[in-house]
């Protein structure tokens, strides 16, 4: 006869078969964590897709979260005042007041934030007061986490099928990757997250980046410094030395 013990969550389950016990280990639970969007085609796929089905809005949040970098609390909270000042200019920098950490934090409108930003705004009637990312339920109150969840699991996984699990961490995880991966010192980038996400050191800021073991091993196999490829110990070299002020070239070898 076989029994089983009730499952709990976590824990190993026993089971029994006749005189034998066995011990199952619990099934290993998928990864929830978000993680960056690492190919740049994915990123303009993402893009065409929503300004092709005319979801302006949408693209906007998502080119703005991938550009600024903020948390799902300081993205959703936005307003168009944030961005322009009264005479419609944009603010150069702009300067959002983080809700968790109470920090300043630095953005900029790059060409491709521009772009969305008046894509959106040449087809809605603004106001400075106004959130830019409302709820569908309640334009006084910022789109909530499950709603920007949904969102883009409905876009990224089911209409475009991309295998990327892009909970609203997603978009600031894919500004970390690029911002490193494109910075032309990488480790003064690195410097700038760790500092600006307020890790405890540069390890978690690459974790967080979703910076691979896989990719450090692609770039230092691609670096290969000092590779014997530039030598050949078969041939002779030309040696010079000076005798009697006179510069005299001997071959020897390697």
């Amino acid at each position: 006869m076989t029994q089983l013990t009730p499952y709990s969550p976590g824990r190993k389950a026993m089971i029994q078969m006749g005189n034998t016990k066995m011990e199952i280990e619990p099934p290993k639970r998928a990864g929830h964590a978000a993680e960056p969007i690492k190919s740049m085609d994915d990123i303009d796929l993402i893009i065409n897709h929503m300004l092709a089905t005319y979801r302006y809005r949408d693209c906007l949040m998502f080119v703005m979260g991938i550009n600024f970098g903020l948390r799902y609390s300081d993205l959703s909270a936005l307003r168009f005042g944030d961005i322009i000042d009264q005479n419609g200019r944009y603010f150069h920098p702009v300067r959002i007041q983080e809700r968790k950490t109470s920090k300043q934090k630095i953005c900029f409108m790059n060409p491709s934030t521009t772009e969305a930003f008046e894509l959106y705004c040449g087809r809605h009637q603004i106001n400075r007061n106004d959130l830019i990312f409302p709820s569908p339920r309640d334009q006084t109150k910022p789109l909530t986490r499950q709603n920007m969840d949904d969102k883009f699991k409905r876009i990224i996984n089911q209409e475009l099928g991309l295998p990327v699990h892009c909970s609203t961490h997603f978009l600031r995880k894919t500004y970390a990757y690029h911002f490193i991966m494109q910075s032309e010192d990488r480790s003064r980038a690195l410097e700038y997250l760790q500092l600006a996400f307020g890790h405890s050191s540069p390890i978690i800021t690459l974790r967080y980046a979703g910076i691979t073991d896989d990719e450090i091993e692609k770039t230092v196999m691609k670096m290969n410094l000092g590779g014997v490829r530039y030598l050949d110990l078969n041939v002779k070299t030309i040696c010079s030395f000076e005798s009697n002020g006179q510069l005299i070239d001997v071959l020897q070898s390697a």
